[in-house]
């Protein structure tokens, strides 16, 4: 029975160590801190940003929901459309809706500043700062202004024979008529300079997916979370998102965003914490319960297997 109950036991402990973050998770944070003119204030929550670790072990999604209509804006300055840290130079594709509502990832000829990645934010080449949250190491930019058309089929144009119209050759043929042709300007997507200003607002859902060659999730590779709250405490190894050292508090920030409520105010607003699901864990004397159970079913086991060994005769 001892060996059994320690097998079972060791089963148990080694099911205990397991449970933890998975390599899939969901983090989301809460857009509840707002540029009070002399720091950050917590209140209602402005918006969530929910970040999604993709099957594939090496993309992150991420959905940034504004609430209450509240929507995206370019002020200038030291406030940016939408900002966040990443550990390395990652790709960053919109979703074909978010590109059509304006957004832009990456350096555009229409601005310079209207995304890219900062290694060195605060001193580099983009400055991606968002009062009075600090700097971040990647932008996405909002406020182009977009336009689709379908295809658009241009036929050819018959210009028709010339003619003197005075003198001595009036009426005889002067030039004769020729084609143009036609062409065809294939359907697409036309996009004008980034806009500020309440009045170019974006719409208040942003949706973009960050994607690497090797391993890339939200938090990293063993990230350290909090099993009580979930609440990421600190990154693991390899490329993942990271929270600031600059700003206010001094640092900590994931996300920051300029926006615009319906009533036509404007200012910054930012995420401090990381949250996911974790699974219960059980207590300790409920493992101890547990234990205690598996060596009794471990004794009534080894009881019957007693009781059914056959006798052999002499």
């Amino acid at each position: 029975m001892n060996k059994l109950f320690v097998q079972v036991g060791a089963a148990a402990l080694m099911a205990a160590s397991a449970i933890g973050p998975a390599h899939a998770l969901t983090f989301v944070s809460q857009l509840e801190y707002k540029d009070g003119g002399s720091g950050p204030v917590k209140g209602a929550s402005y918006g969530t940003v929910t970040a999604e670790d993709q099957a594939d072990g090496k993309s992150v999604k991420v959905t940034v929901q504004l609430a209450d209509g509240a929507r995206f804006l370019n002020t200038g300055g030291p406030h940016e459309p939408f900002v966040y840290n990443l550990t390395n130079n990652l790709t960053v594709d919109l979703s074909p809706q978010s590109a059509l509502d304006g957004f832009k990832a990456g350096v555009t000829p229409f601005d310079a500043d209207a995304g890219g990645y900062d290694p060195t934010p605060g001193s580099g080449a983009y400055n991606f700062q968002s009062t009075p949250f600090g700097y971040f190491t990647n932008k996405i930019g909002c406020c182009l202004k977009v336009t689709e058309h379908p295809e658009i089929v241009v036929p050819p144009v018959v210009v028709p024979p010339e003619y003197f119209t005075s003198g001595p050759k009036k009426g005889q043929i002067k030039k004769a008529g020729y084609t143009i042709p036609g062409y065809t300007i294939p359907a697409g997507v036309t996009e004008y300079d980034e806009k500020t200003g309440a009045a170019n607002a974006a719409t208040s859902q942003l949706v973009f997916t960050v994607s690497s060659a090797n391993a890339f999730s939200f938090a990293g590779i063993d990230p350290n979370i909090d099993l009580n709250t979930g609440i990421l405490i600190g990154t693991g190894s390899g490329d993942h998102f990271k929270s600031n050292t600059s700003g206010a508090q001094g640092g900590g920030w994931w996300f920051a965003a300029d926006i615009v409520t319906t009533s036509g105010a404007t200012f910054n607003v930012a995420a401090r914490d990381a949250i996911t699901d974790v699974p219960a864990v059980p207590e300790a004397s409920t493992w101890g319960m547990m234990l205690v159970g598996f060596g009794g079913v471990g004794l009534s086991i080894r009881s019957r297997r007693r009781r059914q060994t056959p006798v052999v005769a002499a």
